[in-house]
């Protein structure tokens, strides 16, 4: 019987980052309120690990519901969005016709 390969948490962790970040980045060019970009970061940040653990794999509750870590994860991701959104604003105004 083979062992089950585990992927150090780091990289889950990693991954719910980004995503949260894509997420916090959707909401703020969507003009949400900070509950609405809190949400969207979350669903995105943790929406695909809640789908693998809760549906494929059924070992268990999902990691996000059993680790805190992921919650803190995202909360550290929202306010990220800020420094890069100063950035993006500019870059549309350039682009603008005049």
């Amino acid at each position: 019987m083979q062992e089950q390969f585990h992927l150090p948490i780091i990289f889950d962790l990693g991954a719910t980052f980004i995503f949260g970040i894509t997420g916090a980045l959707a909401a703020l060019q969507r003009g949400y309120d900070f509950i609405g970009l809190f949400a969207l970061a979350f669903a995105s940040g943790v929406g695909g690990g809640l789908l693998r653990d809760g549906l494929f794999i059924q070992q268990g509750p999902p990691a996000v519901t059993m680790d805190l870590r992921y919650i803190v994860v995202i909360t550290v991701a929202r306010p990220r969005r800020a420094a890069l959104s100063p950035r993006s604003d500019s870059a549309r105004e350039c682009d603008r016709p005049r």
